[in-house]
């Protein structure tokens, strides 16, 4: 298995996931804060 150094791919997912973390975040602080 050969392996090449994609960085911009690498950024994009890091990027991703990195953004559905903080909207699932978001989420639950709004959940938090509405039921709170």
């Amino acid at each position: 298995m050969q392996k090449k150094p994609d960085s911009g791919l690498l950024a994009m997912g890091i990027l991703l996931v990195l953004a559905l973390v903080v909207l699932g975040a978001a989420l639950v602080v709004g959940e938090m804060d509405r039921f709170g």
